[in-house]
């Protein structure tokens, strides 16, 4: 009679299911590894995560990290994954701010400005990305050579057809980057008291005195750093047929990021006129009847209701264009993705690669996925669930 009242609790029941096919799982990927190194063996194939440890005898064009033919493939899988965040990390900025324009401008009472818009979504949503990428690759290396005048920014910007060279900050002690570091952690500092004491509703000399103090040892840091010379400017200068120094932002790097910006923006437009047109015409209306001006109706009354309803479509598009960066390969920028293959086609390994390739993007994926979450419990209506 235990026995079948066990076999009756839905809970353990599920559970136990659930822990079947986890161990089923398991086993499956087990067999399946198994199989790949027996037939690998028998045929001749070196196997083994040993690889990544080897030099790689190539360079990758990073702009974010360092990386020579010396330098093992675990590094530079590390480099190419930091460069896929990088182009990540910037066209979803970038498409944030252009989607919520084309969002509004689709709601613009204009009849002009919301065709417009309109005209921009169905042209860029319809081409598929790869061809974007491409059309922008082309288009960019159409810019002057270095040595042919090209437009310049105060001559410490130059834009040419080899990237774009920009002024870098120098730090070339490590006590310079220790003064750095405390100089920033006093502005948190300074900034988080400023917040608390104007949330507070009496006055606490206290915390005014220890916000005046932060924000005084921020400044006197910042001069200590300047005179004593551990902090820099490193301007690119012309030397041969191209600039040196600074920071090169790649023009595969501006291609990639040009056309998922636009590729992606266009699908972002279209959420954020979904979640403005959600939002109840009777709120907007009492906003609206207490004289509030239109600005303050969409910014604190509308948008971020209307916000609720577009993160779970956002999360969807975030996603997207962290696996999107793959086409970089196309045009030659070093993602994880093309560093991956080129591993592969170099030492015929395989299976190593590709889970290093899945991992890097498992983990990138995730920590956004987990970022928009908690976003989403955020921003949600209290009580809600």
């Amino acid at each position: 009679m235990k026995s079948n009242a066990a076999f009756r609790n839905t809970h353990m029941v599920g559970w136990a299911m659930q822990v079947a096919v986890l161990l089923g799982l398991i086993a499956l990927v087990a067999w399946s590894m198994h199989t790949a190194w027996v037939r690998m063996h028998d045929q001749g194939i070196a196997y083994g995560f040993d690889v990544l440890g080897r030099a790689t005898g190539w360079q990758i064009s990073s702009p974010f990290l360092d990386q020579t033919p010396d330098d093992p493939y675990w590094w530079t899988i590390l480099v190419a994954l930091v460069d896929t965040l990088g182009a990540s990390l910037m066209s979803i900025l970038a498409a944030c701010m252009l989607g919520v324009l084309v969002g509004v401008g689709l709601l613009a009472p204009n009849r002009v400005v919301a065709q417009i818009f309109r005209t921009y979504v169905e042209i860029f949503r319809n081409i598929p990305l790869v061809l974007q990428a491409l059309f922008w690759y082309v288009t960019l290396t159409a810019l002057p050579a270095p040595r042919a005048n090209p437009p310049s920014f105060l001559n410490m910007a130059f834009v040419t057809n080899q990237g774009v060279f920009l002024p870098a900050i120098r730090l070339p002690s490590p006590a310079g980057i220790g003064w750095l570091w405390m100089g920033a952690l006093a502005l948190l500092l300074g900034s988080a008291l400023w917040r608390w004491r104007q949330e507070r509703t009496t006055r606490n000399r206290f915390s005014v005195l220890l916000m005046s103090g932060s924000l005084l040892a921020t400044f006197g840091l910042g001069i200590f750093i300047c005179h004593s010379g551990s902090i820099g400017m490193d301007v690119p200068r012309m030397t041969g047929f191209s600039f040196r120094g600074g920071w090169t932002i790649p023009l595969e790097l501006i291609a990639l990021v040009l056309a998922t910006v636009l590729f992606s923006a266009a699908y972002i437009g279209e959420i954020v006129r979904g979640g403005l047109l959600s939002v109840p015409r009777g709120l907007i209306e009492a906003a609206q009847a207490l004289g509030l001006p239109a600005r303050v109706v969409f910014g604190r009354v509308r948008f971020p209701i209307a916000l609720r309803s577009m993160v779970p479509a956002l999360g969807n598009i975030f996603l997207f264009i962290v696996k999107a960066t793959a086409i970089g390969s196309a045009i030659g920028y070093a993602d994880i993705y093309s560093v991956s293959v080129v591993s592969i086609s170099q030492t015929g390994q395989a299976i190593e690669f590709l889970v290093a390739m899945m991992a890097g993007y498992f983990l990138l994926n995730y920590t956004l996925t987990l970022l928009m979450n908690g976003l989403n419990r955020v921003i949600a209506f209290k009580g809600s669930r």
